[in-house]
């Protein structure tokens, strides 16, 4: 059953719409520095670039149009005509931010903090120093590596040679925090020739969750559709016979061959969460966003021999009586899988 299991997806796309072709021509007519660049600048400078190529070629998948334009999976780096050296190179330093973010890196993040740096979090927490903010990313992310950040810079001025203030948002496009929504802002300052973080603040923008499981109670009842493995049985009903949990039982004809899913609302975040369990011992979670009559599953899960795997998938309701499915950015022990059929489920007479 990893047709049904395979859920999430951990792809980042980073879009440099002005390409490097055109960032190094313009570097290239670009005033010479007054000091020549150091062997250790030149490195971090090419890892940046190979950085940015790497990440570029990812590609990202598909999603419903409504919900493309506010998760689009990129960090905004576009270089603005006669962008200063500085300018391109706190740009590109959002890339690797997202690209350390995604890998789990607590020690690449942190290494972006000035020594003495701080971070105030949106709930009010203040962590100073690189090795505190260093602490936090390493529990943070210690079980969410692979969570894609969207970021978007909106406004990025010098007051002085040596000073910077960014401003822009953050949005988290998949894991368990998936939403998530903030508003920040950085303090750069120039120390011996490299850019580094002074102080970071961040305000939740969040929207609190309105999606209910009543809005799934039309699944409740009997289905069938024909699956990868031949004619499939559906059911869903509500757990316990209270309207808190939907649970739908997926079998194959002669009932042999079945998995099961649970769909309710978390009490610790306020959103819609399903657990998935497969009965070779696989199981996984999802994170549900509606959007109209389509809800996206972002969600992961483990297989019964320990491969990770992970999708997204999309369930649309086209009437009283029918619904489709079909799962997309598929991955499976790092490794992208293609995209299952979509499938059609009739309900029950």
């Amino acid at each position: 059953m990893k047709t049904v299991m395979q859920t999430l997806s951990l792809s980042l796309i980073i879009a440099v719409s002005t390409g490097l072709a055109a960032v190094e021509a313009k570097s290239k007519q670009a005033k010479p520095a007054k000091q020549t660049a150091t062997k250790q600048e030149v490195i971090k400078q090419e890892m940046i670039k190979q950085e940015v190529i790497k990440q570029a070629e990812i590609k990202q998948p598909p999603m419903p149009p409504s919900l493309k334009e506010a998760s689009s999976g990129k960090v905004t780096v576009d270089i603005p005509e006669g962008a200063s050296s500085d300018e391109k190179e706190l740009r590109a330093q959002a890339v690797a931010y997202a690209a350390a973010y995604a890998r789990g890196d607590a020690r690449a993040l942190a290494s972006m903090w000035a020594e003495d740096g701080t971070y105030t979090l949106a709930n009010g927490k203040r962590l100073s120093g690189r090795k505190a903010i260093e602490s936090f990313f390493a529990s943070d992310l210690a079980h969410q590596t692979g969570q894609e950040l969207d970021i978007s810079i909106t406004a990025l001025n010098f007051p002085s040679e040596t000073l910077a203030i960014e401003e822009g948002t953050t949005r988290i496009r998949s894991g368990p925090d998936a939403g998530a929504l903030s508003r920040y802002m950085v303090v750069h300052v120039k120390k011996d020739g490299k850019w580094q973080m002074a102080a970071v603040s961040e305000d939740d923008q969040s929207p609190l969750s309105t999606d209910s499981i009543e809005d799934l109670s039309w699944l409740v009842g009997d289905w069938s559709f024909e699956g990868p493995l031949g004619s499939m049985q559906a059911r869903a009903d509500w757990a316990g016979g209270q309207h808190n949990f939907i649970r739908m039982m997926i079998a194959s004809e002669d009932g042999k061959k079945f998995a099961v899913q649970v769909i309710g609302l978390d009490p610790l975040t306020g959103r819609l969460k399903s657990w998935h369990f497969a009965p070779g011992g696989g199981y996984g979670t999802g994170l549900w966003v509606r959007d109209g009559e389509t809800w996206l599953e972002t969600a992961e899960s483990v297989e019964p021999d320990g491969c990770l795997g992970s999708s997204i998938n999309i369930l649309k309701r086209m009437d009283d009586r029918t619904f489709s499915w079909h799962s997309t950015g598929r991955f499976l022990s790092g490794k992208q899988m293609p995209d299952t059929p979509e499938i059609t489920l009739s309900r029950k007479q």
